[in-house]
Formats: structure tokens, C-alpha cells, sequence
């Protein structure tokens, strides 16, 4: 019934035995008054070729390993972490994508595959409170979005207990 990381210090286990043995990883993360959960489908790795490792907490946090887990950097401390990419051309959902990529490296592979482009199964796409997830990327999108008066907010939907 309490879901929250023993002693108040978040970690990430490893095992290299196949579960036959666990390291307990913390370089990075918070080691003490850490009361956030992490749901199992909360992790995710990228395609690059020094692989990143990726999780996200209940408190909005994400953090980053370049390393296997021997270390983490928060990329987010508290959603929402971007406010604003510059976007070159028209305002698309592919341009903003590209955009956020360019700015945010680590992100790639993660909202859409590297190599199709098409959006990842367990993330959507809203803008003006409608889901234009399925809609052509490269349809322009509306103006009060190039002018942030509305936001482009990209969901992922994170399941777990």
C-alpha cells in the first residue's frame, strides 16, 4: 500500500545474472525525503548508438542514463519542461517534432521511431483540446498554436502499478 521508494532514496535495480542477482543504481537520483512512485512501464530505452536509458515518476520528473544506469541526469524536474521550439516553415506536427528533437536529442526515438517517423502506439498528440494524433503530419496546424496561445501537448500514456 505504499508505493514509494524505501528510505526515501530512488534507485534503479540492474541485474547483469538475469534476476539472479540486483544492483540497487542511485548516482544522479535523490537519495533522501524521494516519496515519488515509478510504475514499471515507466522506463524506456532509445535506438541510438550509446543506448539511453529513460524513466519517469508520478511527481513529473524524467531522468536519463548515457551510461547503463551507472548515472542519471533529470531532463525534467517537473512537467511541463518545454514551454516553447523554435519551429522553422510552417508550424506542422513533423516540424515541431523535428524541432524538439533538434533541441532535445535525448528524446529521440522515444515520442516517434527514428527510422518510420510514425508516432509511438502509446502517445498522442492534442492540439486545441482535440486528438490530432491520426491526422497527416504535415497538415498545417492551427495559428494560435505557431503563436503559443494554445499548446501542442504530446501525451504518453504510461500503465503500470
Amino acid at each position: 500500500s505504499e508505493h514509494f521508494p524505501p528510505d526515501g532514496k530512488l534507485r534503479v535495480y540492474r541485474s547483469r545474472t538475469g534476476g539472479n542477482e540486483w544492483e540497487a543504481l542511485g548516482k544522479g537520483l535523490p537519495q533522501s525525503d524521494c516519496y515519488v512512485n515509478v510504475l514499471r512501464d515507466a522506463m524506456a530505452v532509445d535506438s541510438l548508438d550509446s543506448c539511453g536509458l529513460y524513466f519517469g515518476t508520478t511527481g513529473g520528473q524524467v531522468y536519463a542514463s548515457a551510461d547503463g544506469g551507472d548515472s542519471w541526469t533529470a531532463i525534467v524536474r517537473d512537467l511541463p519542461a518545454i514551454l516553447s521550439v523554435e519551429v522553422q516553415g510552417p508550424v506542422t506536427q513533423r516540424s515541431i517534432l523535428d524541432a524538439l528533437e533538434a533541441r532535445y536529442p535525448m528524446l529521440r526515438g522515444t515520442i516517434r521511431d527514428q527510422v518510420s517517423h510514425k508516432r509511438r502506439n502509446m502517445v498522442r498528440f492534442f492540439v486545441c483540446e482535440e486528438d490530432v494524433s491520426h491526422e497527416p503530419v504535415d497538415a498545417p496546424l492551427p495559428g494560435t498554436i505557431a503563436t503559443g496561445a494554445d499548446p501542442f501537448v504530446i501525451l504518453g500514456a504510461i500503465a503500470g502499478g
